[in-house]
């Protein structure tokens, strides 16, 4: 029997490629997509003895009487893959779907050559499409610490007000105090936020950013991503209501917490979300 599609001899699928030699485990399934399917090495379906010819699944095996003539099962230029139940398919007959071919070293498969990605592997990001996602989540990630360090350490926290003195800058480790100096009614989170809660929070997402980033990739975002991206979300709100910004009496808010709202909302969009794949079409039939 020569290399060709025959119906399965397993009954797993449709169609194996025999290479005249070996059942290989390339395989055909009901929608003529390649499949990896190793055959164990049992019987006549995984070898030959040495001078002999397998019998072609489905065919019978009943010896030709003496002087009548075997007609073959199909023309070369007739024959297609064999479905279920059918006889073999006509070697000459190009198969509809090229699968890739993965037998062990040494099995000798002649089958055709392997193509396309091999089944339980990720295909290979385009590299402009890599760079192009990664350079732009990075620049945000400079934006966005550039934005902190501003809002935290450069611009001032607050402008406290009180009546026959002028107004008293304040920066973000110094508000604490200064509300406490001025008998200022700041909320129990404004306090906390003020006293390096804010800054730990910004540093934790900054950097759990990052690592997403860089354990990310197109159509491969870290399982954590969209969890990720909630929680920064999340923590805007925690920012307004933590800085001068939300109503404090007495207290004009000064630019840095503007900025460190500014610095999160870069994070937020530096983060790979959810990650969202498109429904395959449904094969033509």
């Amino acid at each position: 029997m020569r290399p060709g599609w025959y119906p399965d001899p397993s009954g797993r699928y449709p169609l194996r490629w025999f290479d005249g030699t070996l059942w290989t485990p390339q395989a055909l399934d009901g929608w003529q997509r390649p499949v990896v399917d190793p055959l164990p090495a049992v019987g006549e379906a995984a070898t030959l003895p040495p001078g002999s010819t397998p019998t072609p699944p489905g065919a019978s095996s009943t010896p030709t009487p003496p002087g009548a003539s075997s007609t073959p099962a199909s023309s070369p230029a007739s024959s297609t893959p064999a479905s279920p139940g059918a006889g073999p398919a006509s070697v000459d007959a190009a198969p509809p779907v090229l699968p890739v071919v993965a037998v062990p070293a040494g099995a000798g498969n002649t089958g055709p050559p392997a193509t396309g990605t091999p089944p339980g592997t990720v295909a290979p990001v385009d590299q402009g499409r890599w760079l192009f996602w990664l350079t732009w989540r990075m620049l945000l990630l400079v934006v966005a610490l550039g934005l902190l360090f501003i809002g935290f350490v450069v611009l001032p926290w607050g402008h406290i007000l009180r009546l026959g003195m002028p107004p008293i800058t304040v920066h973000y480790f110094d508000f604490v105090d200064w509300v406490d100096a001025t008998n200022v009614q700041a909320s129990g989170w404004q306090r906390a936020y003020a006293q390096g809660v804010g800054l730990l929070h910004a540093f934790v997402a900054f950097v759990a950013t990052a690592t997403t980033i860089a354990v990310s990739r197109p159509g491969r975002h870290a399982p954590w991503a969209g969890l990720l991206q909630v929680l920064l979300f999340a923590s805007l709100i925690a920012v307004h209501f933590g800085t001068p910004h939300a109503d404090i009496e007495d207290v004009h808010p000064g630019g840095a917490g503007l900025a460190v709202f500014a610095g999160i909302f870069a994070l937020f969009l530096a983060c790979p979300g959810f990650e969202t794949k498109p429904k395959p079409a449904s094969p033509a039939r």
